[in-house]
């Protein structure tokens, strides 16, 4: 009776464990499912995003995107999408090419732009500090259209014409001129209370309303236009209208509220017209601003103070692949946008996706 009774508990406790564990590897089986079927659903969702430009001008990039498709139109598995795609030599090229893609600070080169815009910004940033070493020596900012005045041989505003119209400002609906605009960073500078002529880039940023990024500007800059910043727009106004004026405070408080944030990432818009840039919504986490890239192909996020953030939050929302990086646009098809900024795409086993996490 007690071998009976012993053999009993074996037994017992055999089919116990037996389906402990079959209830284990069914729990497992069910979970392993569950997340095919929701890494499948996102490559799905995410191939209707992708960056047609981008596809149609890589081999490698377009190779890869058609077979994505086509294995997903055969219903293959997330594991055997995986797998095949890794193993194609499209895709090791494309892993190669990242490598190579990135300097030694882990990002590539942030502004794409001509030497006519250099050569412009260079050109109006000395004249306006030109004309602040006048006002500091005479106490007075010169009249520019008196031809003793020294403009560094430009036309100045009395020979002015529409063909010498500076681009970027002609663009957002304005007709000035360089003299004009350098005496504007100027008097903005004696406004403000700075040092040197205010950049020629955070102006154009400023009356079109977008954000200052560290770039252009450092906090100290920011501040002095945030604390004068009524004078400012004041004199914003006499040759950039109200809506220049209302824009470049609207600038100026959201650039000084995001320096002093202790946020790392932001929801963004783009700023389809002149002259390019970002406006600057509500403050989000790490694990918001990652998983909105994921579930929303077009959403845009703007970290302020450091690459690496806008690199980790492309990364959560890439598959199979790092970030794209990609530079600032400013010499454009639409014309310049100077205000744009160099970002990450998303990437799907490296075929980019059309949102942006900018920094």
């Amino acid at each position: 009776m007690k071998k009976f009774l012993s053999l009993l508990l074996i037994v017992s406790l055999l089919f116990t464990s037996f389906s402990s564990v079959f209830a284990q590897e069914s729990a497992d089986f069910k979970s392993s499912q569950t997340k095919n079927i929701m890494d499948i659903e996102r490559i799905r969702e995410s191939i209707r995003y992708v960056d047609m430009e981008k596809v149609n001008s890589d081999q490698d990039i377009k190779v890869i995107y058609e077979k994505l498709n086509d294995l997903l139109y055969k219903n293959y598995t997330y594991d055997e999408i995986e797998k095949t795609i890794t193993n194609l030599k499209e895709y090791k090229n494309l892993s190669e090419k990242a490598k190579l893609d990135m300097n030694t600070e882990g990002k590539i080169v942030q502004y794409v732009t001509t030497d006519e815009y250099l050569a412009f910004e260079e050109r109006v940033n000395k004249l306006a500090n030109e004309y602040l070493a006048y006002y500091k020596e005479y106490g007075e900012l010169p009249n520019i259209e008196e031809s003793n005045v020294n403009t560094s041989e430009l036309l100045s505003t009395s020979s002015f014409t529409n063909a010498d119209a500076v681009a970027v400002f002609s663009e957002m609906g304005y007709t000035v001129s360089e003299p004009t605009v350098a005496l504007l960073l100027a008097e903005v500078a004696v406004a403000a209370g700075l040092a040197e002529a205010l950049p020629v880039i955070v102006l154009i940023a400023i009356v079109g309303g977008v954000v200052i990024v560290a770039d252009w500007a450092i906090d100290s800059l920011v501040e002095s236009l945030y604390v004068n910043r009524g004078a400012v727009s004041a004199k914003v106004s006499t040759v950039f209208s109200s809506s220049g004026a209302n824009n470049a405070t609207n600038s100026i408080v959201t650039s000084r509220t995001i320096r002093r944030s202790s946020s790392i990432h932001y929801l963004a818009t783009l700023n389809p017209n002149p002259p390019g840039g970002i406006w600057v919504n509500s403050p989000v986490t790490t694990t918001t601003a990652i998983t909105t890239m994921k579930t929303n192909q077009f959403a845009n996020i703007y970290s302020p103070f450091n690459f690496v953030d806008a690199f980790n939050v492309a990364l959560g929302a890439s598959t199979g692949s790092p970030p794209k990086a990609d530079p600032a646009h400013i010499n454009t098809p639409q014309g310049y946008r100077p205000a744009n900024l160099p970002h990450y795409h998303a990437t799907l086993f490296y075929v980019p996706l059309t949102g942006h996490s900018f920094y």
